[in-house]
């Protein structure tokens, strides 16, 4: 799970009814049109619906997290696709979902900004998951 592209799909699913959504229609856009200019022309249509869809789950009696998930997994592979191997758009994303991740409330902001870990570990081996720097002394 790449934690860039999660992250900005989080936040765009996120910013859905926040000022920060339009702007990350437009940063997204600009962005298909320079590095996938064959897909850019969908695009708009496409984060349209997204925001129409998304309203409508926020606007349920019983709003369905799985389904907001299941949109986030959708955004992450798209979001992937559109990135590739570009380290500028790249650097670009984790920009703009950090932008959106400040002008969300705290929880969405902890979800943004969350990040996702696992590890398994047989036999002798020893598994060290760390979210920032780790020193380690001895063995």
């Amino acid at each position: 799970m790449d934690p860039i592209t999660m992250a900005a799909a989080t936040a765009l699913i996120s910013a859905m009814a926040t000022d920060g959504w339009q702007r990350a229609v437009n940063a997204l856009v600009q962005w298909w049109q320079r590095a996938r200019p064959e897909q850019a022309e969908t695009a708009p249509d496409e984060l349209a619906f997204l925001h129409r869809y998304v309203l409508a789950l926020q606007a349920m009696q019983t709003p369905s997290p799985e389904a907001e998930e299941a949109l986030i997994r959708v955004w992450q592979a798209r979001l992937a696709q559109l990135a590739g191997d570009n380290t500028q758009l790249r650097a670009d994303l984790r920009q703009l979902a950090e932008d959106i991740a400040r002008q969300l409330p705290g929880p969405e902001q902890e979800r943004v900004t969350s990040v996702y870990q696992n590890a398994q570990a047989d036999r002798r081996s020893k598994v060290i998951q760390v979210g920032g720097d780790v020193t380690i002394n001895g063995e």
